[in-house]
């Protein structure tokens, strides 16, 4: 048992010098803390490697000879078969191998978001404020690198610059990433001619796709944690904020707008950060640093934003504790769920799906599973169903370098464990599905994304 009291009085023993380089530490963007608590939990539990492997022997055992049968195919040359679909007969999982490889950074990725109703587009955030923009159209290439200047920094709404382009060999900017501005966010229109991002040091950019071309810069005065085009007006980047503010900014003029709210406080610590942000033409979800899911109404009038509205905020599971929330996902029908479903994954790897119940935006969790602790927050989502049948799926990166499929279809039992595709050197912090659910990319924490292809299951006689 680790003796707290001891512990206490050799840290006040430390010299200021000491205490800052502790605090300071991190590696691949984890600090010492974290990765106390995981090696503590490690040594509890196990490592990944061996609680993955507990967790398959006991998934073949409870499915039975049918499910011993069934064994997974993972992609790529160092692929390797680890474990066998529990539960009831579904169809394999599996992945043809791996489209594109990028390894282009030289910092780690952040954020990962392949454009909305394109297989093609995909763009992800590191944590030198570079923001890299890729086709997956054949052949596939990077189009732009693209770098939060060091005006948005000071709150200047930048003009846009004619012929900014940024090339995909050429970095502009090179002193806003020499400043190290974490990027924590990206969003794309609907139409994907605009794509912005949030910065760890207040940033909000917004450029031109098509040509990499800086449209505006702003500042929102505090780091933010998530931002989203407004739906109905694209003009309006809705964001959330580490004081636990969020606001509005019109694109078109580079200010925000007078309409803004807070988030209440949990209860359980004093202050509280956004952290994760989904919207939808009437409400905005924001999930927060203590693990709750809020709701808001965007209020529009004449297209133009008239209110922001807390309506409700969700009911932690019974036994989830007050832990930040590192992603949030919202699919407009899950099977299982039977309605609007939002998924979230929290900085103790835990996955929590609530159900949308009404158009009001009121949040009921139906299930929560533990995933494998990691000493970083790890973003999971939901897996778009390819063929009928298909239950509910998770893909969710690992500290071990692997990214994983999870079944979570079966509320109050633990996950599944279905695939593994391994590639990556590093651990993944990062994923995202293409709509169509043909392509998978991963990001990990040397700044390598990789993009996976789904294998077509055979149709469900």
């Amino acid at each position: 048992m680790v003796n707290v009291g001891l512990r206490g009085y050799i840290w006040e023993q430390k010299s200021i010098e000491h205490k800052v380089a502790r605090e300071l530490w991190s590696l691949n963007r984890a600090s010492y803390g974290a990765y106390r608590a995981f090696v503590a939990h490690a040594k509890e539990h196990g490592f990944p490697d061996v609680a993955l492997a507990a967790l398959t022997q006991q998934a073949a055992r409870g499915a039975g000879e049918d499910a011993a049968e069934r064994v997974e195919r993972s992609s790529g040359s160092a692929a390797s078969t680890l474990g066998a679909l529990a539960a009831q007969p579904t169809p394999v999982f599996g992945f043809a191998g791996m489209k594109h490889i990028f390894d282009e950074g030289a910092a780690g990725a952040t954020v990962l978001r392949f454009g909305r109703l394109s297989s093609e587009l995909l763009a992800w955030g590191a944590a030198d404020g570079t923001v890299r923009v890729a086709t997956l159209a054949d052949p596939p290439r990077l189009l732009h690198a693209l770098r939060v200047p060091v005006q948005a920094a000071q709150g200047a709404a930048l003009a846009p610059a004619a012929g900014a382009a940024t090339q995909p060999d050429r970095e502009e900017g090179s002193a806003g990433g020499a400043r190290g501005l974490a990027v924590t966010d990206l969003d794309w229109t609907l139409e994907n001619d605009r794509l912005v991002a949030a910065a760890e040091d207040g940033s909000i950019c917004v450029w031109l796709v098509a040509t990499g071309q800086l449209l505006r810069a702003m500042s929102a005065g505090s780091p933010v944690r998530c931002c989203r085009f407004h739906q109905v007006n694209q003009n309006l980047v809705l964001v959330g904020t580490a004081t636990g503010e969020v606001a509005a900014f019109n694109a078109n003029i580079g200010k925000p707008t007078k309409e803004r709210a807070r988030l209440p406080s949990s209860g359980y610590a004093e202050g509280v950060a956004a952290a994760a942000m989904v919207a939808t033409p009437a409400l905005l979800f924001v999930a927060d640093s203590h693990g709750h899911v809020h709701t808001l109404r965007c209020e529009l009038l004449d297209g133009a934003l008239r209110g922001l509205v807390p309506l409700a905020r969700s009911v932690l599971p019974q036994d989830a504790r007050p832990v930040a929330v590192v992603s949030l996902q919202r699919v407009g029908y899950a099977a299982w769920t039977r309605g609007p479903t939002l998924l979230t994954s929290t900085a103790d790897c835990r996955v929590c799906l609530y159900r949308q119940q009404d158009a009001s935006g009121r949040l009921e969790a139906v299930a929560a599973a533990q995933m494998p602790r990691a000493a970083r927050g790890i973003a999971a989502v939901l897996c778009p169903p390819v063929a009928s049948g298909e239950l509910e799926h998770v893909a969710m990166g690992g500290e071990d370098t692997g990214v994983y499929i999870w079944d979570v279809s079966r509320p109050g039992r633990p996950p599944a464990f279905v695939n593994k595709l391994q590639g990556h050197v590093a651990p993944v912090v990062h994923v995202s599905w293409s709509f169509d659910g043909q392509l998978l990319a991963s990001a990990d924490c040397d700044g390598v994304v990789i993009v996976w292809r789904r294998e077509r299951p055979a149709p469900v006689t």
